[in-house]
C-alpha cells in the first residue's frame, strides 16, 4: 500500500509540475534557478523521507523499482533521441573543443579530488570498491546544466545554444560511462566486488543489439499509431517501458539501452519527430521533479569529514575552472569568423558552466538502486551538495556584470 502510494505522489508531483501556474513561477530567474536543478524536488524529497518526517520510507522506493527503471528509461531515451548524425556534422568546431577540454578537466582534476576523497573516506575497504564511486563522481561531474533562462535573459544568444549541446553530448557520455562501468564489476558469492571486463562488453553488446531491434521496432509501432497525439505519447511510452525494462530482463543498463534506443529512433528517416520532441520538451520538467524526490528520499544526510571536504573542493574546482576553460576554449572560434557572428568576450554565460548538470540525479537513484548501500546513499547526498553549491557561480556572475557595467557608465 506504502509503495502504491508512493507512486500516486510522483505522479501527481509530476502534474504539478507541468502546471500553468508552476510555468508562470519557472520564469523566474530564482525560481527557475532552484527547480531546474531539481534542488526543491530533492528538498520535498528529504522531507518526506527518512531523514526528516519518514512519511516515504526507502523500502517503499524500492518497491516501486519498475517504475524507478521505466523512468530511468526515460532519460535515457530522451537524451538518446536529441543526438542525430545530421547535426553532429553540422555543429561547429567549437562545440567539440568545448566538451573535449571539459572531459580532460573532469577525468583529471575532479577525478583527482574523488581518488583522494575516497582513498580517506573508505580507508579499511579494498581498492576495487572505490571504482564505482570514482566513475559517478566524475560522470556526474561532466557537462552542466542546460537551463539558461536564470543566466542571464537573451536565451537566443549563440552561447546559450552552445550550451545545451555540448551540455546534451556530454550527458550522453556521463550514461555512457556510469552505465559501462556498472557492468564492469559484480560481487561473488562471498559477497566480495570483482571486476569483470568480459561481462561488461558482453553486456554492452547486447544492449547495442536490443537497441537496434527496438529502435526499428519503434518506427513501425508509431507509423501504426499514425498522427493523433494521444496515440503517439502511448506508442512512445510503450517503445520506452519495453527498451527499460527489456534491459532490467538481460541485467543491460536501462539508461544506455534506452538512450541507444532514443538514438536509433531519431536517426530512422522517415520518423514523425515532431510529435515526440514535444514529449520530451513536456517531460523534461516532470522528469527533474520525480528524480529530485527520488534522490530526496535515497539520500544519506550523515556524511564524513572527508565527504564535505570532497564536496567543497569539487564545487570550488568547478566554479574557478569550468567557466573560464569554457570562456577560452569558445573564443577560439572567433579568430576564423566574421564580426558579426563574434562570441562575446564578457557574459554570464560564460558562467553557466559551473553548474552540475541534473543527470547526476539519474546517475544516483540507480547508483542507490544497484546497491543500496548506506555509502551509496551518502555518496548521493555529497553530489547533491555540489548540485546546490555550484548554483551561485552565476549569481556572483551577474552581480559582476553589473559592477562592471556601472564602472564603464559615463
Amino acid at each position: 500500500m506504502n509503495a502504491f502510494l508512493v507512486i500516486l505522489g510522483l505522479i501527481a508531483a509530476g502534474l504539478i509540475a507541468t502546471s500553468r501556474p508552476a510555468y508562470r513561477l519557472r520564469r523566474n530567474r530564482v525560481v527557475a534557478t532552484i527547480i531546474s536543478g531539481g534542488w526543491l524536488s530533492l528538498l520535498i524529497g528529504v522531507i518526506l523521507g527518512p531523514a526528516v518526517t519518514g512519511v516515504v520510507t526507502r523500502d517503499s522506493i524500492f518497491h516501486s523499482i519498475p517504475l524507478v527503471v521505466v523512468g530511468l528509461g526515460w532519460v535515457g531515451f530522451m537524451v538518446g533521441f536529441q543526438i542525430r548524425a545530421s547535426l553532429l556534422f553540422k555543429f561547429p568546431a567549437a562545440v567539440y573543443r568545448i566538451l573535449l577540454a571539459d572531459l580532460v578537466f573532469t577525468i583529471i582534476i575532479i577525478g583527482t579530488i574523488a581518488y583522494t576523497a575516497l582513498r580517506y573516506w573508505l580507508t579499511d575497504a579494498p581498492k576495487i570498491e572505490r571504482w564505482l564511486p570514482l566513475v559517478f563522481i566524475i560522470a556526474s561531474s561532466i557537462g552542466w546544466k542546460l537551463e539558461s533562462r536564470s543566466v542571464a535573459t537573451d536565451s537566443n544568444e549563440p552561447l546559450a545554444a552552445i550550451i545545451r549541446i555540448v551540455g546534451t553530448l556530454a550527458g550522453a557520455i556521463s550514461i555512457l560511462m556510469f552505465g559501462i562501468a556498472t557492468k564492469t564489476v559484480e560481487r561473488n558469492p562471498e559477497g566480495l566486488l570483482i571486476f569483470e571486463p568480459d561481462r561488461a562488453i558482453l553486456k554492452l553488446l547486447h544492449t547495442v543489439m536490443l537497441a537496434l531491434v527496438l529502435g526499428i521496432l519503434g518506427r513501425f509501432i508509431t507509423r501504426l499509431a499514425g498522427p493523433r497525439p494521444g496515440h503517439q505519447f502511448t506508442a512512445f511510452l510503450g517503445i520506452v517501458a519495453f527498451a527499460a525494462g527489456s534491459a532490467k530482463q538481460i541485467d543491460a543498463s536501462p539508461l544506455i539501452t534506452a538512450m541507444l534506443t532514443g538514438a536509433v529512433v531519431a536517426n530512422i528517416k522517415g520518423m514523425r519527430l515532431r510529435q515526440f520532441e514535444n514529449f520530451i520538451i513536456k517531460a523534461e520538467h516532470v522528469l527533474a521533479v520525480l528524480f529530485g524526490i527520488l534522490a530526496g528520499i535515497l539520500l544519506e544526510p550523515a556524511l564524513a569529514p572527508a565527504a564535505i571536504l570532497a564536496a567543497i573542493a569539487i564545487t570550488a574546482a568547478r566554479c574557478a575552472v569550468k567557466p573560464v576553460l569554457f570562456k577560452r576554449v569558445a573564443l577560439l572560434e572567433n579568430a576564423s569568423i566574421p564580426d558579426h557572428r563574434k562570441l562575446p568576450q564578457h557574459s554570464p554565460f560564460y558562467y553557466a558552466a559551473a553548474r552540475q548538470s541534473p543527470i547526476m540525479l539519474v546517475l544516483a537513484v540507480s547508483l542507490v538502486i544497484i546497491e543500496p548501500s548506506v555509502f551509496n546513499k551518502q555518496l548521493l547526498a555529497m553530489m547533491a551538495i555540489v548540485g546546490v553549491l555550484s548554483e551561485f557561480a552565476p549569481l556572483f556572475a551577474r552581480r559582476k556584470s553589473r559592477d562592471r557595467a556601472y564602472e564603464v557608465a559615463p
